[in-house]
């Protein structure tokens, strides 16, 4: 019996330790914020770009992403400068040190593939998706207990819209809208429900 005590014990403050490594920057409404906007830009992409250019698809979510991004990134932005001590700002800085090389990445392999031609631009909203799920994996310590199931499902998509790609359906609104709209509410429900958990223990 005592052994087993001990044991639960040990299961309990292991999962303490992990609560407490948690980073908390990451917040639920501005990531639900970044969904929306998504899918509103996926209802708007007709009015703005010609099917006929892939190029200019890509832009107009490279431009979505760069507004996306300041509003996604406000709450750790908000944590670090407001953060009680150096210790804080580390975690800050560690956090969102393991994602930033797989966004990193993306942009990179944007910047190489656009003069490529087609093939390869088509590719690119599934690489994005990849690489979100690269990011997501890279975060795992920091982030609650559901972000596996979210890298998860960005991975999957993102082999989806791989897979769809030479018929050029990933290049349709719907792929980036419903993909990483989905995959932002997602993430706000996991936050928050972490947050609520956090307040009921």
């Amino acid at each position: 019996m005592d052994l087993e005590k001990a044991l639960e014990q040990i299961s309990t403050i292991h999962d303490h330790i992990a609560r407490a490594r948690v980073y908390r920057g990451y917040r639920a409404v501005p990531i639900a914020l970044t969904g929306a906007l998504a899918v509103v830009a996926a209802g708007l992409q007709p009015w703005f770009t010609s099917p006929a250019d892939p190029v200019q698809g890509i832009y107009y979510w490279v431009i979505v992403a760069a507004v996306a991004f300041p509003v996604a990134m406000s709450g750790v932005v908000h944590n670090y400068f407001r953060a009680e001590s150096p210790t804080q700002r580390e975690q800050t800085l560690s956090a969102t040190g393991q994602l930033a090389p797989a966004l990193l990445a993306g942009a990179l392999v944007t910047v190489a593939f656009l003069p490529m031609g087609l093939p390869l631009i088509q590719t690119l909203p599934g690489l994005w998706a990849v690489f979100m799920s690269l990011g997501i994996f890279a975060s795992r310590p920091w982030l609650p207990k559901g972000a596996l199931h979210l890298a998860f499902y960005y991975l999957l998509s993102g082999l989806f819209l791989l897979a769809v790609a030479p018929e050029g359906w990933s290049l349709r609104p719907w792929a980036m809208g419903w993909v990483f709209g989905i995959g932002q509410w997602l993430t706000a429900i996991i936050l928050f429900a972490r947050r609520e958990h956090r307040e009921h223990d």
